[in-house]
């Protein structure tokens, strides 16, 4: 059920966004029937200050981004750690997209379907989103505790280690404790295939050339496989505790709803896999 203007469902393009929202398969996939889960409001930032900080964020991730290929080269393909700052420079730059399309001077009709704009890459930004939050974590956890005190590092590469896994994993926790962006738990299987894809491109690496990451990941002993597996908890955990917070903060957001919306002064509606629209009495 969608709480829409009355002129806005009236509109031919909400009945085009209606048609997407509603069908099946996509609809549970996705659920974007929602309004207020969306990238322009926030919890704790007005949207001024959250375009800022995406932009900071962004800059942040470029200069992370240029410093690895300064110092890495193309060998930065072959770690973890190379492949979130990629997901993180990816999201916050669609995340600029976005706020580029959307203009305060817009009407509360334009205002209203804005997210339902561009929805293949809205969907494409939702995924990257929680892929960058969950493997920022993850790598983070595991480069402090399992990597970190089994290498020695250059002055310039120890500089890449505290701004891949400090600095960036800040600022996604950060994102994800303000945002209204949906987090789903049922998309933890594309998490997990990404995880699996990077798993054997490594095997592969570490197999003909040299491991990736010392004795961890030889791939022919025990260790390999007990740092696989605890790098699997370590990812997991992170993943099904964000979609936890995620419902924590869907709570939340029906409480920063205007009085209006929650009375139901806007208007309540059902949309039918037709893309029907009636108003529920």
């Amino acid at each position: 059920m969608l709480a829409f203007p009355s002129n806005v469902i009236r509109t031919k393009e909400y009945k085009k966004m209606a048609k997407i929202c509603t069908n099946g398969f996509s609809n549970f996939l996705w659920r974007l029937g929602e309004p207020k889960l969306t990238i322009f409001e926030s919890l704790r930032l007005s949207p001024e200050n959250l375009v800022a900080f995406r932009v900071v964020a962004f800059v942040c991730c470029c200069i992370g981004w240029t410093m690895m290929i300064i110092i890495d080269g193309s060998n930065h393909f072959i770690f973890l750690t190379y492949w979130g700052v990629y997901f993180d420079v990816t999201l916050f730059g669609l995340l600029l997209f976005h706020h580029s399309k959307s203009s305060s001077t817009q009407s509360s009709t334009e205002q209203t379907l804005q997210p339902y704009r561009h929805q293949q890459l809205w969907k494409f930004t939702i995924l990257v989103y929680e892929c960058a939050v969950s493997f920022g974590i993850m790598i983070g956890v595991v480069y402090w505790t399992a990597i970190f005190p089994r290498i020695n590092l250059t002055n310039s590469e120890y500089a890449i280690g505290v701004v891949a896994h400090g600095v960036l994993p800040i600022i996604l926790i950060f994102e994800f404790s303000c945002n209204f962006i949906p987090f789903y738990k049922h998309h933890y299987w594309m998490a997990l295939s990404v995880g699996g894809v990077y798993m054997a491109w490594n095997c592969i690496w570490s197999l003909t050339q040299y491991p990736v990451y010392g004795s961890a990941t030889t791939w022919r002993d025990r260790l390999t496989f007990f740092f696989v597996f605890g790098s699997f908890l370590v990812g997991s955990s992170a993943y099904l505790t964000l979609a936890k917070l995620s419902q924590i903060k869907e709570n939340r957001i029906r409480e920063f709803r205007t009085p209006q919306e929650k009375s139901g002064e806007m208007g309540s509606y059902d949309l039918t896999p037709h893309g029907d629209i009636h108003q529920i009495a």
